[in-house]
């Protein structure tokens, strides 16, 4: 991805501010803060450095833990079109802890190198100027030293000597003479002095005029430094963000490869993969019979199987009751009237003994109900005080 220069060209047309016209001063004050800013560049660049160093291993640990993580289980006991997403997706997670291992390589590799070997390389141009221009910075520092002195040495033997001759002026004899002495004396070494404050401001001034020279050059030289800093760091960062947005780019080539494969995924389908597989049959299974208990005789009597899927015979039946006896072809049979099994379709069992316990159950539609020995002993006698025409089921519901 090329750099947007339409910033650079809307400003070409401006002059390019210089160091070398912004940094001077009273105490050169320019010294100070433009060898400050030196510091803070080289201080810049190695935190640059370090946070590509640091996103590189945040990069690598995250591809490493993806990759690890394509690795697990997903959906290992699912069919059809679902299984397949599921693959996608865990592929789709391994190429993206490779982009991201990838990533992490391109980093180091055109990124953290080429800016630690752009650092060292400032490192040496700005260490050369700086030892140079300390070197004239320290020389002026210590003339103007000696300059300070030499004034100060010059303004006091200047006051001395005008001082000495106040006082001979009010004096005379032997104390005038005293004080001529001392006064000669006094102007030979504000003489002195003078040449030697002289002598400083000339030392000064060519030492000065060497360090107006070497820091002029060397403003432009940090400036240059400073216009490499700044372009190149501009650029690195560029390449940084493209870096990181083909990445980006290559993640969401991912995500949407999965969400392709997502639209192929049919619930209809999955269902019917799954039916395909592990269906068990259509036919819906009978509950357990009804197993009913012994009668007297010890005779276990078991109850018809009742298909679940089928509803019970809804048909209304009159129960016939001992009363009614059924008609019988043998007219030698005695009126009196003999105990029978009764069902709901009013047949009954004249074979048995008499006197002997007659087992008796009751049909409602397609249940059969068997009934215990009380009850038996109850229709019995119900059957002995029923009116002779009525039903038995008709008595007792009176």
């Amino acid at each position: 991805m090329a750099m947007n220069t339409e910033h650079q060209l809307s400003t070409d047309d401006t002059p390019t501010p210089r160091f070398a016209n912004n940094f001077w001063g009273k105490d050169d004050a320019g010294y100070s803060a433009l060898t400050t800013r030196m510091r803070h560049a080289k201080v810049t660049c190695q935190e640059i450095l370090s946070m590509f160093q640091a996103r590189a291993a945040l990069e690598e640990e995250y591809g490493k833990k993806l990759l690890k993580l394509s690795k697990s289980p997903l959906g290992k006991d699912e069919l059809g079109s679902l299984r397949d997403s599921l693959d996608v997706v865990r592929y789709e997670v391994e190429a993206t802890g490779k982009s991201h291992m990838e990533l992490a390589s391109k980093m180091r590799d055109q990124l953290e190198s080429a800016l630690a070997e752009f650092n060292n390389s400032q490192k040496d141009k700005r260490k050369m100027q700086q030892a140079s221009i300390d070197r004239t910075f320290r020389n002026k520092q210590l003339y103007l030293q000696q300059l300070v002195k030499a004034k100060e040495k010059y303004d006091a033997e200047c006051l001395r000597t005008k001082g000495l001759s106040a006082a001979k002026m009010n004096l005379a004899g032997k104390e005038l003479d005293r004080v001529s002495l001392k006064m000669e004396k006094t102007e030979l070494a504000s003489r002195a002095a003078d040449i030697e404050y002289q002598a400083s401001i000339r030392q000064l001034t060519e030492i000065n005029d060497k360090w107006i020279v070497e820091w002029r050059a060397a403003c432009d030289k940090f400036q240059l430094l400073e216009e490499q800093r700044i372009d190149y760091l501009r650029t690195t960062l560029w390449n940084y963000a493209n870096i990181i947005s083909s990445t980006c780019v290559t993640d969401d080539e991912s995500c949407e490869r999965i969400r392709s494969s997502l639209e192929l995924c049919d619930v209809s389908q999955n269902l019917q993969s799954f039916i395909d597989v592990s269906a068990t049959g259509a036919e819906v299974p009978d509950i357990p019979a009804y197993l009913s208990s012994k009668n007297a005789d010890g005779v276990e009597v078991n109850s018809p199987t009742i298909p679940r899927a089928q509803a019970p015979e809804q048909r209304t039946r009159t129960v016939c009751g001992p009363h009614q006896p059924i008609p019988s072809n043998d007219d030698s049979t005695p009126s009196s009237r003999r105990q029978s099994v009764y069902s709901a379709d009013c047949r009954s069992d004249t074979d048995g003994a008499s006197g002997a316990p007659i087992e008796m159950a009751l049909q409602i539609g397609g249940n059969v109900f068997k009934l215990d020995t009380q009850t038996t002993t109850l229709l019995n006698q119900v059957d002995d005080s029923a009116p002779p025409d009525e039903p038995v089921a008709s008595y007792m519901a009176q």
